[in-house]
């Protein structure tokens, strides 16, 4: 559950005076406010836990919080909404490999590092579509051959090249889909895993014995595994990593070693994390341990994606979830959703894209989050910039309405966007946004 924020207020006694008229669940009103007087006024997150399992109303909760407590902060209200709002949500994938791997013992991955997995689609409140499904495609004046659209439908890109985000932006069938978003109560969401950030994530946590800073050091890291690739891989593949055989842990933290003193930082910052990586590469050859490197697959660096889809149940535990079916999700949900899901699981199931207009056009959303993604892990700032300066005007129309999309659904709530702790990629992302408003 989403519950790692904290929080902590004090109230009167609630009186049944107190209660707004224009909230019909009365039940609700009266469980709070017994609650309320068992706890002499104090609520923190156990109030939620308990607002879960009592299946206590979104309307009643909110009155409490916002209303009634005079809160206002805004990281509790979102909490909130995605805990007890009743959203529909509908999801779709884009740059499934199922795994991401080794191919080899020389480094090369089964896919284009760049190209992030991603889960993404459209929610909206209630159980009421926000527009006509039907209406939309009949804009598109798809041929009636088509009867799964894909992004590839409404706009021409060349697969997964990772500049295409520029193609898909000249389409005017693009501009219809993202108006008719932007125009209605619809919002989009996206989860996304960066491949090479995480498939590194895992050396940072087997030597370091520090619990600060880490997150940090893995960008460090990644940073400076992006300037020497090639051989960072191949070094990786040749140990079978992330399955450090026993007798080979200590040769691969002296090679560790050699390549982080190798490196000429570009700030103290950076200079600091990689000692500290250094210092605990060093503590992981005396030692011969490497906790989270060994036993293991040999050359897996993502075994599956289906944590991705679970997460999003744990995240909305009060809506209905709607996924494109996909076997090792379907067959694997279950398990993780009691993980992730350990109060109250959402409704969801997994809808066949052929006979769903709604997963449909989740397909648009992750092809073109994915898309975005896979230019900000290709192109720096300045490449940005000359990219964004060739654009025509229906190019800029369409960024800036996908920019005020994110902007608005991640306004509405933060957990719509979920993304990699990748701070490379999440300052580029940011980037373009205030971009697109200058356009």
């Amino acid at each position: 559950m989403l519950l790692e924020y904290e929080f902590s207020f004090g109230n009167r006694p609630i009186f049944p005076q107190d209660f707004p008229k224009h909230i019909k669940d009365r039940t609700s009103l009266l469980q709070i406010a017994q609650y309320n007087h068992r706890h002499h006024g104090i609520i923190d997150n156990d109030f939620l836990k308990w607002a879960l399992k009592n299946g206590i109303s979104y309307e009643a909760i909110l009155w409490f919080v916002k209303v009634f407590s005079e809160q206002t902060d805004q990281e509790l209200l979102w909490l909130i909404d995605a805990y007890f709002c009743p959203y529909t949500i509908y999801c779709d994938e884009s740059s499934n490999a199922i795994k991401f791997r080794f191919k080899d013992e020389t480094g090369k991955l089964n896919v284009d590092w760049r190209n992030d997995f991603v889960l993404a689609g459209i929610a909206y409140e209630g159980d009421t579509p926000p527009f006509d499904i039907d209406e939309l495609f009949a804009s598109f004046k798809l041929q009636k051959t088509v009867t799964d659209a894909k992004l590839g439908n409404i706009t021409k890109y060349h697969g997964n090249d990772v500049n295409r985000f520029v193609d898909i932006l000249k389409s005017k069938k693009v501009n219809l889909f993202l108006n008719t978003l932007w125009n209605s109560n619809t919002y989009i969401h996206w989860s996304t895993q960066s491949l090479l950030y995480f498939a590194l994530v895992d050396i940072v946590d087997s030597v370091m014995d520090i619990p600060y800073m880490l997150n940090e050091i893995k960008n460090v890291l990644y940073k400076y595994v992006r300037f020497d690739l090639d051989y960072f891989l191949e070094f990786l593949a040749k140990y079978s990593y992330p399955n450090i055989k026993k007798e080979n842990v200590e040769d691969f933290c002296e090679e560790f070693i050699s390549w982080i003193e190798s490196i000429e930082p570009l700030s103290q910052e950076d200079e600091l994390c990689l000692e500290f990586l250094r210092q605990g590469a060093k503590s992981s050859k005396k030692s011969g341990d490497l906790l989270f490197l060994t036993e293991n697959r040999d050359n897996l660096l993502i075994e599956n994606f289906v944590p991705i889809y679970a997460s999003r149940l744990g995240e909305f535990p009060s809506s209905t979830i709607h996924f494109d079916k996909c076997g090792i999700a379907e067959e694997n949900i279950d398990r993780l959703a009691n993980a992730f899901c350990d109060i109250k699981k959402p409704t969801y199931d997994f809808l066949d894209s052929t006979e769903n207009r709604w997963i449909q056009i989740c397909d648009f959303v992750s092809g073109m989050i994915a898309a975005l993604l896979a230019f900000v892990n290709e192109n720096d700032i300045g490449e940005i910039n000359a990219a964004l300066e060739m654009f025509d005007e229906t190019q800029k129309n369409n960024f800036k309405l996908l920019t005020q999309l994110i902007r608005k659904s991640s306004t509405k709530n933060k957990y719509f966007d979920h993304m990699s702790c990748n701070y490379e990629q999440g300052e580029r992302v940011r980037y373009l946004i205030s971009k697109a408003e200058k356009l």
